[in-house]
């Protein structure tokens, strides 16, 4: 494959990827996490390391079950190693949705993904890092 198309395969997987995670509840949670290397990464801020795919589930749950959940992000900055079977994603973030007493949460910020070219070409998320551009809301 050529670098520009290793970008839209990039682009276009964590469209794929935003497109699962939007899915209510556990469906959402284990959608973004099957985007995710088996011994992926998730670097939130405000928390520890999140370490593989069931442990992500878990913890994007949190935000999949929220009431009014919405969830957008856009990786417009795209770098594919000379090797071709890394890459990098800077992009940014925003959602929010309701907790359980009902306060309006409210996030956007920014994100780098490093991805992985699996046997099969396809590109997969070995570390997820964002933080947030404000505190969230509701907190």
């Amino acid at each position: 494959m050529s670098v520009d198309e290793d970008v839209a395969a990039i682009k276009q997987t964590a469209a794929d990827m935003l497109a699962a995670t939007n899915q209510p509840g556990r469906a959402g949670a284990e959608g973004y996490a099957s985007f995710m290397l088996p011994d992926g990464r998730l670097m939130p801020p405000e928390a520890p390391i999140v370490l593989g795919r069931e442990a992500i589930a878990d913890f994007v749950v949190g935000f999949t079950e929220m009431s009014d959940y919405r969830f957008g992000w856009e990786h417009p900055d795209v770098t594919v190693s000379a090797s071709g079977d890394m890459a990098y994603s800077i992009g940014t973030y925003n959602g929010g949705g309701k907790d359980p007493e009902g306060n309006l949460i409210e996030f956007e910020g920014k994100l780098l993904h490093i991805w992985h070219r699996q046997p099969d070409d396809s590109w997969r998320t070995a570390v997820a890092v964002w933080n947030t551009d404000a505190p969230m809301t509701g907190r």
